[in-house]
């Protein structure tokens, strides 16, 4: 896969400007963003020392490359000083951990609130005026801390919101692709198949080779906006020289002493005050992956119609089907 655009880079840029990029729905990598004290604070010594005894659940794997389709991972409960100290390892520790951070009531069902699963490092965190965020902002939805072992990447998906990707301590790779893209990326729900992604990537996948690609770097102090319904696969790396597998030479995809291996970061995700005017949110979403309630009703009504089918005798049914697969891709292509 060579044919990545760049994403755009934007500096210093205020609550009209912000504005603008969130309409245009196009992902923006953004720098000189204040996000308070956590973008200089939240190195691993600082969380270890204000997050020592607080149980986390983390993401455990003996693969780099994480795939929730085939769930190559487990959850492990632990504390934050034993996380960070095998972060610390970095080398030496074959596993490869990472923290999505969860709401630290599990029993709650609730969206993660760093103000809230965090509270010693809650005052940190102070997002410009024109992110909603806090319990007093209706469009707020969440807020996420991320730690993830060197080369670790996260498996390509959407988000039924917009939101925006902070990155404090380390390197993220993001690789994003249009919603118009998702006909040619073996989906799965909200998740796709597609998981291995460098440059050769098309031999495995090849409808990769008709979408339209977006990478970016993400160094300390960065910030990307990352709209609603935008495909992104995540690798947490330690150069952009380094890049396992996109660097200047491949080979030079193992971490050196000298760098960090680990990556700290956060999001902020929000909803679109229409569709909360709508009611059009799914209700009980914690990671902001639910689709719209009219999906789901949509959904709901195709088993329903597929099950009338049933009562026919075989050769009927089967005609049936192609019958209305063909209708209902007649009706989407027009619209």
């Amino acid at each position: 896969m060579n044919n990545c655009q760049r994403v755009p880079i934007l500096d210093r840029v205020d609550g009209e400007g912000f504005r603008q990029i969130v309409d245009k729905s196009q992902p923006v990598v953004l720098k000189n963003c204040d996000f308070g004290d956590c973008m200089t604070k939240w190195n691993l010594d600082y969380l270890t020392e204000k997050l020592a005894d607080q149980e986390i659940v983390i993401h455990e794997s003996s693969s780099q490359k994480l795939e929730f389709i085939d769930k190559n991972f487990r959850y492990k409960k632990c504390k934050f000083k034993d996380f960070s100290e095998r972060l610390s390892e970095g080398r030496s520790n074959s596993d490869s951990i990472y923290l999505r951070s969860t709401h630290i009531d599990p029993k709650a069902k609730k969206a993660a609130k760093i103000e809230e699963d965090f509270p010693a490092i809650s005052d940190d965190l102070k997002p410009p005026n024109f992110i909603p965020f806090g319990q007093d902002n209706e469009l707020y939805l969440s807020s996420v801390l991320r730690i993830a072992s060197a080369n670790v990447q996260v498996w390509t998906h959407f988000d039924t919101y917009d939101n925006i990707l902070c990155q404090v301590a380390g390197i993220k790779r993001v690789i994003l692709f249009g919603p118009e893209d998702s006909q040619y990326l073996y989906i799965d729900g909200d998740k796709s198949e597609v998981n291995d992604l460098n440059r050769r990537s098309e031999e495995l996948w090849p409808l990769l080779r008709h979408t339209n690609p977006r990478l970016c770097y993400l160094n300390p102090g960065d910030c990307l906006f990352i709209p609603r319904l935008w495909w992104h696969n995540i690798r947490s790396i330690v150069s952009e020289d380094l890049d396992p597998d996109f660097g200047p030479d491949e080979r030079l995809g193992s971490p050196t002493d000298s760098l960090p291996g680990y990556s700290i970061g956060f999001n902020i995700f929000w909803r679109e005050k229409e569709l909360v005017n709508r009611s059009l949110y799914a209700d009980g979403d914690v990671y902001g992956n639910k689709h719209l309630k009219p999906y789901e009703l949509a959904l709901t009504t195709v088993d329903k119609a597929l099950k009338h089918l049933e009562k026919c005798p075989e050769d009927y049914k089967k005609l049936y089907k192609l019958l209305l697969l063909k209708h209902m891709m007649k009706k989407v292509i027009l619209k």
